[in-house]
C-alpha cells in the first residue's frame, strides 16, 4: 500500500510539513509506504475551465510548467491521498487550491482517476480559519476518492511554532488521520480537545 501526501505550504520544511511527517510515521509504522510531494512553494495557475482535460482524455491538464501533471499520476498510483495545507486568510493555500482544482477536475473528466482511494487532510493553524480550510480540502478528498477517512476527532492542530507542534504530539492529527488511512475504522482515537500552546 501506498499513500502520497501533498504539503500545501511555501515552506518546504514548515509547521503543515511537520504534520504530514507525524501522519507518514504513523503509516510508515504499520508497513504503509508514504511519499510527501511540496506542491505550495512553486506557482501553480488555476483550472481556467477549457474543457480540453475532457476532450484530449489524456489525464493531463493543457496548462504547461508546473507539477499538477505529475501530480495527478502520483495520485492515480497510490492508494490513500493526504493533503495537507496551512491556513492563509481562512482557506487553504493558493497554489493548494490551484492545485487540486486541476488534479480533480482532470480525474474526473478522465473517468474518475481517484475512484477507490482514501482521502484525509491536515491542515496547520495558528490562531484560527481551520475549519474553512479543511472543509475546502474535506471537498476535494470527498469528490475525488471513493471515501474521505473522517474521525469523529477534531483533527485540526493549532500550533504557535515547530517545536510546540513536536511536542504535542499526543494532541496530534497523525493520531487521528493515521488511523483512518490504515483503513482502520474501529481503531479507537485520542481525544484531542486540548488547545495545544
Amino acid at each position: 500500500m501506498k499513500v502520497v501526501a501533498f504539503n500545501g505550504s511555501p515552506h518546504k520544511e514548515g509547521n503543515t510539513w511537520q504534520a504530514l511527517k507525524m501522519v507518514a510515521a504513523e503509516l510508515e509504522a504499520a508497513g504503509i509506504e508514504t511519499q510527501i510531494v511540496t506542491a505550495g512553494d512553486k506557482p501553480i495557475q488555476g483550472c481556467i475551465a477549457c474543457g480540453m482535460c475532457a476532450k484530449n482524455k489524456n489525464e493531463k491538464c493543457v496548462l504547461p510548467g508546473d507539477e499538477v501533471n505529475a501530480g495527478i499520476q502520483l495520485m492515480k498510483e497510490a492508494d490513500g491521498i493526504l493533503l495537507g495545507s496551512p491556513v492563509h486568510y481562512p482557506a487553504m493555500s493558493g497554489a493548494m487550491k490551484s492545485f487540486l482544482d486541476r488534479a480533480f477536475y482532470v480525474a474526473g473528466m478522465n473517468g474518475g482517476l481517484f475512484r477507490h482511494k482514501v482521502g484525509a487532510s491536515v491542515v496547520a493553524v495558528r490562531r484560527s480559519g481551520g475549519i474553512p480550510a479543511r472543509s475546502q480540502s474535506e471537498i476535494a478528498t470527498s469528490s475525488g476518492p471513493s471515501f474521505s477517512s473522517g474521525s469523529p476527532a477534531w483533527t485540526d492542530t493549532q500550533i504557535r511554532s515547530q517545536s510546540s507542534f513536536r511536542r504535542s504530539r499526543r494532541n496530534s492529527v497523525a493520531y487521528s488521520t493515521a488511523p483512518s488511512l490504515k483503513y482502520c475504522p474501529n481503531e479507537k482515537l485520542p481525544s484531542i480537545s486540548k488547545k495545544v500552546r
